[in-house]
């Protein structure tokens, strides 16, 4: 009897090693396989279909715009195992990037952009971004436990400095023209880097001029699960 559970538990204890071993080299998944499974409500003028074609036209670098149902045009124009950059339209775009963790699967970063002007490098930046975290089944997570904070809007306060020798009083003057206060953001598809930077739809170019002396571009970069500032420029 005794020997009879001996060869049961050594047999129960190589089947937990052989499923242990058997999750641990599971294949990840591709950005491609998480698009495919995002929900309608993400993009609701994408229908499941669509989404599994855009794919398969990025990885054989062809155009693959496909016909959304508003009748406009949507195309994934870049796709690495790890990032997306969807063009929905010509004001929306958004970028996927796998987010490696600690302890579990990589998560998903979704930055959503909204652009209202020109992306000109030299026009005024004029459009606003939103950033969600998702579990790879698109469980969506807190966006204060891995940006800071509960949108990429309330970092605003970190985009602007106060030149060595600008008065106080005409720094605050300068900060009070930045209503509201938006930010665009920027996931870089290689190091998981996050760029920042604030938007100002209402300025004119004149005031955007007088403005540009206090504004600062924010780079966050992602360590230990979360990102952190790491300069300004």
């Amino acid at each position: 009897m005794e020997k009879d559970h001996a060869v049961s538990l050594k047999q129960l204890m190589t089947l937990v090693l052989m499923l242990t071993t058997f999750s641990i080299h599971l294949p990840a998944k591709t950005v491609a396989e998480i698009w495919k499974t995002m929900p309608d409500t993400i993009v609701p003028y994408l229908d499941p279909q669509q989404r599994q074609e855009m794919p398969s036209y990025a990885s054989m670098h062809v155009d693959g715009s496909v016909d959304n149902l508003l009748e406009g045009k949507c195309r994934m124009d870049t796709l690495t195992n790890s990032y997306a950059h969807i063009q929905l339209n010509a004001t929306k775009s958004i970028q996927l990037k796998l987010l490696p963790t600690s302890n579990q699967d990589s998560i998903v970063c979704l930055v959503e952009t909204w652009l209202a002007g020109s992306v000109d490098k030299d026009s005024i930046p004029t459009g606003e971004s939103a950033i969600r975290f998702f579990t790879q089944d698109w469980k969506e997570l807190s966006t204060a436990q891995f940006l800071g904070a509960p949108s990429v809007n309330d970092l605003a306060g970190m985009l602007t400095t106060k030149p060595d020798t600008m008065p106080e009083q005409t720094y605050k003057a300068l900060k009070e023209k930045l209503d509201p206060q938006m930010v665009l953001a920027e996931i870089n598809a290689d190091d998981n880097t996050l760029h920042l930077k604030i938007s100002c739809p209402l300025l004119s170019k004149e005031e955007y001029k007088e403005l540009h002396q206090i504004l600062v571009t924010r780079q966050l970069s992602w360590r230990n699960g979360s990102y952190h500032s790491v300069n300004q420029q």
